[in-house]
């Protein structure tokens, strides 16, 4: 499976692109196409398990190995693709973010909100407006 585009994997089976949509959903719901699906899937898990095991122990290797010889630098960098795979640790951003309306002032608000209304179509305003009118209001 290259994808996990039916329709990409219907055209690409040799079939025509004009129904491709509906006939590439029929294809993938028969029994028989399913399980072959869910073999590929099984096998593709199995395969990318096998290797993040090999990966795993490689660096456990590596990292043991290191610290034997005195390569302090070679083994914290094997600990720390460990621990971060293990989520041991998160690389976190702190961001603060000013919105500029907080720095307006309600002249420059109602200047910015009629520019900003200016830009809409008239039925698309008054569909806004309808829903947040209050009886006794025009």
């Amino acid at each position: 499976m290259k994808d996990f585009n039916i329709k990409e994997a219907y055209i690409r089976a040799g079939y025509a692109a004009k129904h491709a949509d509906k006939n590439a959903y029929k294809v993938s719901n028969k029994p028989k196409i399913q399980v072959r699906v869910k073999e590929i899937m099984d096998a593709r898990q199995e395969t990318n398990e096998l290797s993040m095991r090999k990966v795993i122990t490689s660096l456990l290797r590596l990292g043991e190995k290191a610290e034997e010889e005195g390569n302090f630098g070679n083994a914290l960098r094997a600990w720390e693709l460990l621990g971060k795979y293990l989520g041991m640790f998160t690389d976190k951003t702190e961001a603060t973010v000013k919105m500029s309306h907080e720095t307006m002032t309600s002249a420059e608000l109602d200047a910015e909100l009629t520019r900003k209304l200016g830009i809409l179509k008239p039925e698309i305003i008054a569909a806004f407006t309808e829903g947040t009118k209050t009886e006794g209001t025009a």
